[in-house]
């Protein structure tokens, strides 16, 4: 607070203000002084600017053994050397005037203990302000903290997260592969490029914060090929979206995940196939439904899916999933995010 650039103002006003609220409560009647105004004034703003600027000395000082000296101790012992030497120098400015300026105008005893005292008070009154300063600079210091803190907290989370997709994908189409190899599946070059191209995918956006909604459509047609090979004639995707939504945002490989999370869940096969639907929802939503045909067995949850999808959501926009469940059909509700030039 010492070192602030409009100090020089704040000291002239300060003893300005003093002068005046001194004649308004009559002080000068109670202690009288015979001394011209201009002086009386210029007593006053002197002593303001030596207390002030003797705190900002004391305050170098005293900065050399901050990391010993924390909050309440360094505030203390700050006021304290403060008012050492605001009665000092309120001592000296009264003599100067009185000995140099008009000679035996000031009755010197009055005036020292005057000065003393306005010292005494304007010192106690700029430690105050900077204990406040200095309380509400180290409560914004730890909410900076504090915000970066839960960033970065969030940023290890959302790794983590995303993490989780690419394990998970590639272990579900190894297997199909490796079952496509044994059985000499003319297809299985085919599988392999559209696997690759998949995977590519991931490894390139799942990092991304969001992407855009056709390049996530376009991803999943080729997704939706390794889909009919791991589940043939079993699962049948609807995707019905308007083209003046595929400039939209998502976040990345979220359609994906819901069709995954879909089959996991779901009983599928040719007698009783799994209807996905694809589309959107209001304005702001992107509608991913599927009949209901729960598992019997229900499978060992490895939060792949749903709550990835919540959780990224959570952590990057602050918006919420919706999840919605009735008798036969299953339905979750994702924010889609404004284009970048709208937003």
């Amino acid at each position: 607070m010492f070192q602030h650039k409009l100090k020089y103002l704040f000291i002239a006003l300060l003893g300005l203000y003093s002068y005046f609220n001194a004649t308004f409560s009559e002080v000068f009647h109670y202690y009288p002084i015979q001394a011209p105004w201009i002086d009386v004034i210029t007593a006053f703003i002197l002593i303001t600017y030596f207390v002030w600027e003797g705190n900002v000395l004391i305050e170098k000082v005293l900065n050399k053994f901050r990391p010993k000296l924390h909050g309440k101790k360094f505030l203390i012992l700050f006021f304290l050397a403060g008012s050492v030497f605001a009665i000092f120098s309120s001592l000296c400015v009264i003599y100067a005037i009185a000995h140099f300026v008009h000679h035996s105008i000031f009755q010197e005893k009055v005036a020292f203990k005057l000065g003393v005292m306005y010292a005494g008070r304007i010192n106690l009154f700029l430690h105050i302000i900077n204990a406040i300063w200095f309380y509400v600079q180290q409560n914004q210091q730890i909410a900076t903290e504090k915000e970066a803190l839960q960033k970065l907290h969030a940023q290890v989370q959302l790794q983590a997260i995303q993490n989780q997709i690419n394990p998970h994908f590639l272990f579900n189409n190894l297997n199909v592969l490796s079952s496509m190899i044994m059985q000499e599946n003319p297809n299985a070059n085919e599988f392999i490029e559209a696997f690759s191209e998949v995977y590519r995918y991931l490894l390139k956006n799942a990092p991304e914060e969001q992407i855009e909604l056709k390049k996530e459509l376009n991803f999943i047609d080729t997704y939706l090929f390794l889909l009919k090979n791991r589940f043939p004639n079993s699962v049948i995707v609807s995707i019905k979206i308007p083209e003046k939504y595929l400039s939209y945002r998502i976040v990345p490989v979220s359609l994906q995940l819901l069709v995954e999370n879909a089959i996991k869940h779901n009983i599928v096969s040719p007698n009783k196939p799994l209807y996905i639907n694809i589309s959107i929802l209001g304005e702001e939503m992107l509608n991913i439904s599927n009949n209901l045909q729960t598992k019997h067995v229900k499978s060992v949850s490895s939060n792949i899916g749903l709550n990835n999808i919540e959780k990224r959501y959570a952590l990057l926009t602050g918006k919420k999933v919706e999840v919605i469940r009735s008798e036969d059909i299953f339905s979750v509700n994702i924010p889609l995010l404004k284009p970048k030039m709208e937003e």
